[in-house]
């Protein structure tokens, strides 16, 4: 007894699946976001809600009209899901483009072509799977090899990859089932294909909806994370993430590395020339000190001039090495003073008291000439003076 599904329920299921989608971003597009992506990802859905509407036709209007339109609306509307996934994930270019546009005019003319010229079912559904496999396989590969990707982001990648060999498989029966066993592979086929385009449809369109809820909630956390002029981490955020790192390494018993510095004259910078100059050293300092550093070590502005450097595993000479070339590297623009401390962190170590001996530090460069490094290990080794009678110049 073999097991078919009703094409007309398949229909109407497709269609219900992205009118809800539909009514759902709309929703979500006028409270919550302006990305561009759902404004694609809504177009997408229309379309494809459209072209399952537009095979309910089938028996009243030219069949030969309706599988036109239909499967002109469908590759349109994937062209769309596939732009508004690339969109997601920043991966939306101008090429991207281009290719997008191309792939996708291909199998508009020649699906026409083959349904007007050589209407042959097995090849139409042979040309419209494989070139929809091709739309939507580059946005799902990319989610696939994405490096730290979220678990989402893998099950969508996976989702979307599953979709692409259906339609690759359906694309090989249609092609190459012959005799006896056509008939039933072509119904095994279908069937596969109409579970796996509704499941896909399901997951897909909320999967897609969290993400793009995902990808705003990571631009609200980076809008309160980074300091806006420099562009690196914040005083309440490098302190979080240091504090986080402190107690890792306390558990290993390995050393860490706090850097303090700032620019040595920079109130007469901002005095002489303004503060848009000013603003413009801090920037340009900013920007040499990140290409000095590693990807696991932790850059953040204090406050004013006074940055911070927390490096992860740096002995002693290490850290002096790396402040060393800091301060070479903007020397001849201005020059940088800088406080250095190693040391083995315990748990919950306290951060202000390290700040406070780097602070000590950074005054005794300033007060033997500036332009220099000072290490901060005496005073952590005793206790911290209970008042600080020094001024920063």
């Amino acid at each position: 007894m073999s097991f078919q599904l009703d094409p007309q329920t398949v229909y109407v299921s497709l269609i219900c699946g992205h009118v809800l989608t539909i009514v759902l971003l709309t929703a979500y597009r006028r409270s919550e976001s302006r990305d561009a992506s759902i404004s694609i990802f809504f177009t997408a859905k229309l379309l494809q809600a459209g072209a399952w509407s537009l095979m309910l036709l089938k028996g009243t209007v030219s069949d030969l009209t309706v599988i036109s339109f239909t499967n002109t609306l469908l590759f349109l509307g994937t062209a769309f899901e596939s732009a508004a996934l690339l969109r997601l994930q920043g991966a939306l270019t101008l090429r991207s483009r281009k290719i997008g546009v191309a792939v996708t005019l291909t199998a508009i003319l020649l699906f026409n072509a083959v349904l007007l010229f050589h209407n042959d079912e097995g090849l139409r559904i042979a040309v419209a799977s494989i070139f929809s496999a091709f739309l939507i396989a580059p946005p799902a590969l990319r989610f696939l090899i994405q490096r730290k990707a979220t678990a989402l982001r893998k099950l969508m990648g996976g989702l979307y990859t599953f979709l692409a060999v259906v339609l690759l498989i359906r694309a090989l029966v249609a092609l190459f089932a012959e005799g006896p066993v056509s008939l039933l592979a072509a119904n095994v086929s279908q069937n596969l294909f109409s579970i796996s385009a509704y499941m896909t449809m399901m997951l897909a369109n909320t999967g897609f909806v969290l993400l793009a809820k995902q990808k705003s909630d990571d631009e609200l956390f980076r809008l309160a994370s980074i300091d806006d002029l420099t562009q690196i981490w914040n005083r309440r955020t490098f302190i979080y993430k240091a504090e986080a790192i402190l107690d890792l390494y306390a558990k290993r018993r390995l050393p860490v590395s706090f850097l303090l510095f700032d620019i040595d004259g920079f109130k007469s910078i901002n005095d002489t020339y303004g503060h848009d100059q000013g603003d413009r050293v801090l920037r340009e300092m900013s920007a040499v000190v990140s290409k000095q550093i590693g990807a696991c070590d932790l850059f953040g502005r204090y406050g004013g001039d006074e940055f911070a450097l927390l490096l992860p595993g740096s002995s002693r000479a290490e850290s002096t090495l790396l402040a060393e070339r800091i301060r070479v590297a903007v020397e001849g623009l201005y020059t940088l003073s800088v406080g250095a401390l190693t040391f083995v962190p315990e748990h919950r170590s306290d951060l202000d008291r390290i700040y406070k001996c780097c602070d000590l530090a950074l005054y005794e460069a300033k007060r033997a000439g500036r332009n220099r490094i000072e290490r901060a290990e005496p005073h952590f080794e005793a206790p911290i003076r209970q008042e600080a009678d020094y001024v920063r110049i």
